[in-house]
């Protein structure tokens, strides 16, 4: 995982594949090591706050931090305090002129809420039922809106053919 993957982790959860890939040779001669799935991946450079969870085993390059979570700590309930909670504090640690970076010291300086697991999956749960919603809404909002220029466009052509009469308007 590379500066290249950051865009396509914008709005999505997981993260099945890269832009580029690492050969065995290149794992054997660098300090990059293969991360487990599940392992959640913030992006500390450039973009900064940018999180997935891997979907399968990949290495990471120095943009990103990651967390291999333990038996305590789920990593949609990490996804969501960096995704939504966490997104404010990203900014109050960047650093540099040229592009901005979140230090690894602030990274594991971060405090996270830790509940326990069942509540962590409680709201994960709850916020993934809420966000349905939300997304429903507006699909129903985007069509709408699209029903509304389709209705505004056949009402100029009918005014303007003069299958309308709009002389009683003026």
């Amino acid at each position: 995982m590379s500066l290249h993957d950051v865009g396509t982790m914008r709005g999505v959860k997981y993260l099945e594949s890269t832009a580029q890939q690492i050969s065995d040779a290149g794992m054997a001669n660098s300090s990059a090591r293969l991360l487990p799935a599940g392992t959640v991946v913030l992006s500390r450079d450039a973009t900064i706050g940018r999180t997935a969870i891997m979907r399968v085993p990949m290495a990471t390059s120095q943009h990103f931090a990651a967390w291999v979570c333990g038996p305590l700590l789920d990593p949609e309930y990490l996804w969501v305090l960096f995704t939504d909670a966490m997104q404010p504090f990203f900014d109050v640690f960047q650093n540099g002129s040229t592009i901005r970076t979140i230090g690894m010291g602030d990274l594991k300086a971060f405090r996270i809420p830790l509940p326990p697991l069942v509540e962590q999956r409680r709201i994960v749960e709850r916020l993934d039922v809420q966000t349905a919603k939300i997304d429903q809404l507006i699909a129903e909002a985007e069509r709408f809106i699209e029903l509304a220029g389709e209705r505004r466009a056949a009402l100029i052509t009918a005014a303007v053919t003069g299958q309308v009469d709009v002389r009683s308007v003026a």
